[in-house]
């Protein structure tokens, strides 16, 4: 299945124009260009290679099971957090920004 990554992976580098048609050499030579990616190819890149990932996990094993769910709930606990911890921020700012805005347009 990782040959199928692969072809996927260059048949979109090479749509995208980030990568040149090179079939015998079996790297992918992604220039600096990438960063600036399609955020949906970004997207769809990720989620496959995640997919492909979780298929080598043994999920049947407990303790595996137990640690993949402490991760979960720690990752949302600490999006939550920084997502609080911003909202907090520019709310004690909001005064200051509004009136550097409502001075900027006058």
């Amino acid at each position: 299945m990782a040959w199928h990554l692969e072809y996927v992976l260059r048949r979109v580098f090479i749509s995208q124009g980030l990568a040149r048609n090179t079939p015998h050499n079996h790297t992918i030579n992604i220039p600096s260009s990438a960063a600036t990616m399609n955020p949906a190819v970004t997207n769809l890149v990720l989620v496959l290679a995640s997919m492909q990932g979780s298929k080598y996990i043994p999920f049947e094993d407990p303790s595996v099971l137990l640690a993949v769910r402490v991760a979960y709930i720690v990752s949302n606990l600490l999006i939550f957090g920084i997502y609080f911890y911003i909202g907090t921020q520019i709310k004690s700012k909001k005064g200051k920004s509004v009136s550097i805005l409502l001075s900027s347009r006058v």
